[in-house]
């Protein structure tokens, strides 16, 4: 007998439970990978540590930390700078504002809402409104910042160039530091402020230090002209109640907030980040309505990064007409396969009997010459017939070890095999007999 057979046969009741045990095996493995997978660390930009987007990227981080996705802060001057370092592999992500022209190896994530573009003046010069701008001294943020380029656009656009202001570069940061005792005249006539609502520097500068929001009143005009702007309102209220900041609300422009990453930030990480925009706290910790997030998702300024093609597929419905179509190109497939199978199937099991043949044929032989010795007119001896018994147990041994093998497995024929050796064994003896008793 084969030793592997002997093995299969000795062992076949432990091979359910090695079935058992690699099954557990590959659940434990899948049931880590989502529960204890990887971590991965990113290096994230949203401008200025000073600015609103950073206190939106810090929640974004606490609620992207239970994902295990971990956030490295790096600081930059804004929109522009960012969106290069990402491009450049710099960083893995970052919050800019929308607008900005596209770049290689970036892709959009998300947008979160729209940033308004907050114009403030010292309040001698409010009541003139925009026009007052002329000859005055306008903080346009600092260069390489998205609110820079979108600020110079605006003055570009009521037909101002920079020969007929003077241009102030302060950050954030640097707003933050100036003392609420600061000197009005020492300070820029007019800041230009690109932040989520509320912003703490505008707030500061109106309610502490004489400024005042006032409006810029052909939004949808220069909407039509710029993608990724749009009017906006900064609504009353927003700076204060009493006395009402504003009284009333202001008219402007504003940009998406824009989350973007390197192309090479992995699928996984995308998709958990997403899951912490959309399905947890986000928005209630930063103060966003949540309407807004679904309003602005399908929003494309940027090639959409895989994972996130593949989170928005994930609420498409599971049965669509393409659906269908799959599952009937795959009904016929696992059709065809079936018929291949039952065809293969039948050929192999009428081969199963053709290990017999050989063995069938032998006895045959043996019959015939068993034959040849009873018709014979000379009489065969006894050594002759034995030898000729011999030569059938011999048949009969070998393919009673090939049945033991399992290399012959139809029992008819074995059973047809068996019957016929049988017979022609009574025949011998009583041949060999007959010849005993003639002597």
């Amino acid at each position: 007998m084969n030793i592997i057979n002997f093995f299969k046969k000795k062992y076949k009741k432990w091979s359910w439970i090695i079935l058992i045990v690699l099954s557990i095996i590959v659940s434990a493995a899948l049931f880590y990978k989502d529960n204890f997978g990887n971590d991965y660390h990113l290096k994230i930009s949203a401008g200025s540590f000073h600015g609103r987007r950073h206190e939106i990227a810090k929640v974004l981080e606490f609620q992207c930390s239970k994902k295990k996705i971990y956030f490295e802060f790096v600081e930059s001057k804004g929109s522009v700078e960012a969106l290069e370092m990402v491009s450049k592999g710099e960083i893995d992500l970052a919050f800019i504002q929308g607008g900005l022209p596209p770049a290689e190896n970036v892709t959009q994530i998300a947008v979160i809402h729209h940033e308004p573009l907050h114009l403030i003046v010292k309040k001698q010069f409010a009541t003139t409104g925009i026009q007052s701008l002329k000859g005055r001294s306008i903080n346009l943020s600092s260069k390489g910042s998205g609110t820079h380029m979108l600020a110079n656009n605006v003055l570009d656009f009521i037909g101002l160039n920079n020969h007929d202001y003077t241009e102030t570069n302060l950050s954030y940061g640097q707003i933050d530091k100036i003392p609420d005792n600061t000197p009005l005249d020492s300070l820029p006539d007019a800041f230009f402020m690109v932040s989520s609502l509320p912003s703490k520097q505008v707030y500061n500068l109106t309610n502490k230090m004489g400024y005042e929001l006032i409006e810029i009143p052909f939004g949808h005009a220069y909407s039509m002209q710029f993608l990724g702007v749009q009017d906006l309102n900064i609504p009353e209220y927003t700076y204060g109640v009493v006395p009402p900041n504003p009284a009333r609300a202001i008219k402007t422009i504003g940009s998406q907030l824009l989350l973007i990453a390197h192309t090479n930030v992995p699928k996984e990480a995308v998709k958990a980040i997403l899951e912490a925009i959309y399905e947890g706290e986000f928005f209630r910790q930063t103060n966003i309505k949540y309407s807004e997030l679904k309003q602005y998702a399908e929003i494309e300024e940027f090639e959409l990064h895989p994972g996130v093609v593949e989170y928005k597929n994930r609420l498409n419905p599971a049965i669509t007409s393409e659906t269908m179509e799959s599952l009937e190109n795959f009904r016929s497939f696992v059709f065809s396969l079936v018929v291949a199978l039952f065809f293969l199937w039948r050929w192999y099991d009428s081969r199963k009997g053709i290990g017999l043949n050989n063995y069938l044929l032998r006895v045959n032989i043996i019959q015939k010459k068993l034959v040849q010795y009873q018709t014979s007119d000379t009489q065969v001896s006894i050594p002759d017939l034995e030898l000729l018994n011999k030569e059938l147990n011999v048949v009969k041994s070998d393919a009673i070890d090939h049945i033991a093998d399992g290399k012959i497995k139809n029992t008819e024929l074995l059973n047809s095999l068996l019957t016929d050796v049988n017979n022609i064994k009574s025949d011998i003896f009583a041949l060999i007999e007959k010849r005993q008793k003639s002597s």
